[in-house]
């Protein structure tokens, strides 16, 4: 909803109490390194500056 400021300019206010009662806390957090290395064992890396050089 919109309320009016001093200056007769129009504010936007929101009200997201309701949003912030189902976000889900935490939900992102990144995995360790141990549970990153076993998912990605035995995949090659290859970075931007591989693919740069190579077609450079």
């Amino acid at each position: 909803f919109l309320i009016a400021k001093r200056n007769n300019s129009l504010r936007l206010m929101n009200n997201i109490q309701k949003i912030n009662a189902v976000i889900l806390r935490n939900s992102n957090i990144p995995p360790n390194y141990k549970t990153f290395n076993k998912k990605f064992k035995g995949y090659k890396i290859l970075s931007l500056f591989n693919l740069y050089s190579g077609y450079n």
